[in-house]
């Protein structure tokens, strides 16, 4: 049983306590240290992350519909919806963004959200100008205090069927990676905001070279693209030469991806006109682009489910 005292920290920027687990106050130099925060690492190990990408587009018009309000409620929505669905997990953020009130009443009031300053790594330091910034996210991969982690987009909103699909991943499946395509527009091999690892069935060799890909990337060509993380680094460096540690859940080419990596179908059906990644706090697609999806891609139990 922990003898300690529950200590505070003061984050960053922010003049408000913040409470940390107990029996983590403690740390020294064989202790874990996280790719995040002073904070992430006095959680503890064994860590389940929820992560994110949070920064200024360089998109001009991107960046004038992407209103600060948006993603401050996309913030808080996947907070609550990782409550609900995702008990226990942590939300990471990992962003170049400067504290404002909003900010630092997240970080002091919420024992589960974390804010990574990309330009304070450990042990690397600044990565903001070395990495694009929609691969920031990826950072929990290889992280000694990190078991599970998904990387997910701010814009969309966490669904029970995201979970319920996890859930399989985790309990069916002895593949390190799942990525998933629910729409018909989802063609990409791994999409930057629908993939997600298990450190633990990971060599530390393999976590290494992987982790070592996603942080060197400077000489990597197309880095100034804006899917440099699904074209490049997803689909040219960490996907062909793992595609036998991923199983992708395929609502629609599950038959033309069979004979390329482990597919599944989704193990529940989906809500209406949902779908994982839709971006809803755009406004969403509204089941725009959703049809009937093949026979062969549905599980067993939902032979009778056309959306699949």
């Amino acid at each position: 049983m922990c003898k300690n005292p529950v200590k505070f920290s003061y984050p960053e920027s922010c003049n408000c306590p913040r409470k940390l687990r107990p029996c983590q106050n403690n740390l020294d130099s064989k202790t874990p240290q996280s790719f995040c925060s002073f904070e992430a690492t006095h959680h503890g190990a064994h860590q389940r992350v929820i992560s994110y990408s949070l920064f200024e587009s360089k998109d001009h018009q991107e960046r004038n519909a992407w209103a600060e309000k948006r993603w401050k409620k996309g913030l808080i929505d996947n907070l609550l919806k990782m409550r609900k669905y995702f008990p226990g997990w942590v939300l990471r953020v990992y962003s170049d963004i400067d504290h404002d009130e909003f900010l630092c009443k997240l970080r002091c009031q919420n024992p589960d959200f974390f804010w990574c300053d990309i330009r304070n790594i450990a042990p690397y330091g600044d990565l903001s100008s070395k990495m694009a910034s929609r691969t920031w996210r990826f950072l929990p991969l290889g992280d000694p205090t990190v078991d599970i982690f998904l990387s997910r987009d701010i814009d969309s909103i966490l669904l029970s069927r995201d979970a319920d699909t996890v859930k399989d991943w985790l309990e069916n499946t002895t593949r390190a990676f799942h990525a998933f395509r629910d729409h018909p527009f989802h063609v990409e091999p791994v999409l930057g905001g629908l993939w997600g690892g298990n450190n633990v069935l990971l060599s530390k060799n393999i976590a290494t070279k992987i982790h070592n890909d996603i942080v060197n990337q400077s000489l990597l060509e197309g880095r100034q693209d804006k899917y440099f993380d699904q074209n490049i680094m997803l689909g040219k460096i960490i996907f062909p030469p793992n595609r036998n540690r991923f199983v992708h859940y395929d609502t629609y080419y599950c038959d033309e991806w069979r004979n390329v990596t482990l597919t599944r179908p989704f193990p529940t059906q989906r809500n209406g006109l949902e779908f994982l990644g839709e971006q809803v706090i755009w406004g969403g697609f509204k089941g725009v682009g959703l049809k009937e999806c093949p026979e062969s891609c549905r599980p067993r139990h939902g032979k009778s489910w056309k959306l699949c």
